[in-house]
């Protein structure tokens, strides 16, 4: 196998995001109180020009509602949620006139929503302002809190000194309705050898999913990180049951889970490891290439525009091709411009399974990959 030169981990670690940048990307949404209200008791005010804007940023929209002293000022995206909440296509919010987008959302409130039970208004003390509307049984939880007990169980894992050098893939995501947070350890490493690449580096790491808006489940799994392309994989093994929020009313709890979780997901990543070194000494022959890859496209749902992406890949890769070779064609796609949140956590879940292909994970007899599950009985 022709190895190309060794990584720059320097270089490589510009492209990555600091502990302070991931604070004050979160700290845009935190911390926040709630208002709770019945819908008649509140009525919206538009000004012209209010859906222009970042959807984080404030817009000229204002709730009034029934108790309260002040207007609440409404971010643009929190306004479309309000409206949305009234059955009105966010797209044609934009679009309408705002006279008549503020009649149809004020009367949804008052008449049709009249008998609907409360809903909450998650607001930033001190600068009144509304940032999302959520059902009033959503409790938020905190992606500074959940930060930092990340990086407490990380300190405890690999030392006080590896968890101040913390870093953030730039694969993040933020906003109100979901945040993907991806903290990477350099100094836990492991060089993996046999591949195409000298001082083949990976790092450990572990990914939060949260929703302050309550509209995705909170979920804490492995990630390991490699430098050579700054791609990574999910580790579908180093991974905890996703948070019950029905089951988990108070914060505190949710942060008790978050404490055992991180715990449990660092201790399993030197399997790990060992799973994606191993792909380096699985073939996969010419002739199942495609078969490979048309089955893992099939059982993973990979949106059409990363599976050209991963085709095209794999095409430069060349002769004497291993798992390890698709494991990094797949999760390279995951950096490319314009790929959605959703589709980058399809990708490195992927990629995460592939890590942990084994010779019984393969056909006896062609050597294609087996499904999930799959059992010969």
């Amino acid at each position: 196998m022709i190895h190309a030169q060794s990584v720059d981990l320097e270089e490589m670690r510009s492209k990555l995001l600091t502990l302070d940048d991931v604070r004050e990307t979160l700290a845009t949404t935190e911390p926040f109180t709630d208002v709770v209200f019945k819908p008649p008791q509140a009525q919206i005010r538009l000004e012209h020009g209010w859906a222009a804007g970042e959807e984080s940023a404030l817009a000229d929209a204002w709730l009034r509602v029934s108790g309260q002293e002040d207007e609440i000022q409404l971010t643009k995206e929190a306004a479309l949620e309000v409206g949305a909440f009234c059955r009105l296509p966010r797209k044609l919010q934009e679009e309408a006139p705002v006279d008549l987008v503020q009649t149809w959302v004020n009367r949804i409130l008052t008449e049709d929503l009249a008998r609907y039970k409360e809903v909450k208004l998650l607001v930033r003390p001190g600068m009144n302002t509304g940032t999302a509307l959520t059902n009033h049984t959503i409790q938020p939880f905190s992606n500074l809190q959940f930060l930092d007990i990340m990086l407490e169980g990380i300190a405890a894992a690999y030392g006080a000194e590896a968890g101040s050098g913390v870093l953030a893939d730039y694969k993040f995501t933020h906003s109100l309705e979901r945040t993907n947070l991806r903290l990477i350890v350099p100094g836990a490493q492991r060089v993996v050898s046999g591949t195409r690449v000298a001082d083949d580096t990976w790092s450990a790491g572990i990914q939060l999913r949260n929703s302050l808006a309550g509209v995705e489940q909170t979920a804490l799994d492995g990630y390991l990180f490699r430098w050579w392309c700054t791609n990574g994989c999910t580790d579908t093994l180093a991974e905890v049951s996703a948070l019950n929020r029905r089951q988990t009313p108070d914060p505190a709890d949710a942060y008790d889970w978050a404490r055992e979780s991180v715990e449990e997901i660092l201790g399993g990543l030197e399997n790990s490891f060992d799973a994606v070194q191993s792909t380096t000494e699985v073939q996969v022959e010419p002739d199942q290439v495609a078969a490979v890859v048309r089955d893992l496209f099939t059982e993973h749902a990979v949106p059409a525009r990363s599976r050209e992406r991963i085709v095209a890949e794999l095409a430069d890769t060349g002769e004497d091709m291993t798992v390890y070779d698709v494991l990094q064609a797949v999760t390279v796609s995951a950096n490319a411009e314009g790929v959605s949140p959703d589709a980058t956590e399809q990708i490195l879940r992927l990629g995460g399974h592939i890590a942990h292909v084994t010779s019984t994970d393969r056909c006896g007899e062609c050597r294609r990959i087996l499904p999930g599950g799959f059992s010969a009985s």
